[in-house]
């Protein structure tokens, strides 16, 4: 997914980015949709959803899973750690 990033909070896609949401939700069933941090149109911290959104089959979410990651929208959920990369900075 990652179509829409960090700030969304769930509200209703505008164009062009509502057109990607239902043209990736075509390939339910037939391919792996894998949402990043939380699915597009999903609020972060309440579970709250738009519609349309994008209906995942695993999100892959940072540090700790957010509140609204419990929705089933979400599919199965991975908590996963982000690199400490300032030795590589330097």
């Amino acid at each position: 997914d990652a179509i829409l990033g960090t700030g969304a909070m769930g509200r209703v896609p505008r164009a062009p980015f509502i057109d990607w949401v239902v043209e990736t939700n075509r390939f339910i069933g037939s391919h792996a949709i894998i949402a990043a941090d939380i699915p597009t149109g999903i609020n972060p911290n309440t579970g709250a959803s738009a519609s349309p959104r994008i209906l995942a089959d695993e999100t892959i979410t940072m540090i700790v899973p957010k509140p609204g990651c419990t929705v089933s929208e979400c599919g199965r959920v991975s908590v996963v750690p982000l690199s400490y990369i300032e030795p590589l900075l330097g």
